[in-house]
């Protein structure tokens, strides 16, 4: 349950970056790999892991 959380929240600050990025026209150059990774964290997976 502890680890739902550290996704859940994980996953809610690299939103709130991804929405700074596309704000600060930023998105394209950065965006894309984050996108990705917003993904795993939301399919509770360490997008980071090896």
């Amino acid at each position: 349950m502890a680890d739902q959380a550290k996704f859940e929240a994980a996953a809610a600050r690299l939103a709130e970056l991804l929405g700074w990025l596309k704000e600060n026209h930023q998105y394209n150059t950065f965006g894309q790999p984050l996108e990705e990774s917003l993904a795993a964290l939301r399919a509770r997976e360490n997008p980071w892991a090896e």
